[in-house]
């Protein structure tokens, strides 16, 4: 198996919704549609404490 240089965490982020859709409807398993979907939910629960921590909300 290649190791290829890749920032997952940093590739995830430039996803657009729609992209994350795909992804979880492209799944094979039930297992790579909850990862799909909590890497997802990781991102916004981050961009949420950010906006609360700037004041906006």
């Amino acid at each position: 198996m290649e190791i290829k240089n890749v920032n997952i965490y940093e590739y995830f982020k430039t996803l657009k919704i729609d992209e994350y859709f795909e992804l979880i409807k492209s799944a094979k398993t039930k297992e790579e549609k909850e990862f799909y979907f909590n890497a997802r939910n990781f991102l916004l629960q981050e961009e949420q404490k950010k906006i609360i921590e700037e004041g906006i909300y």
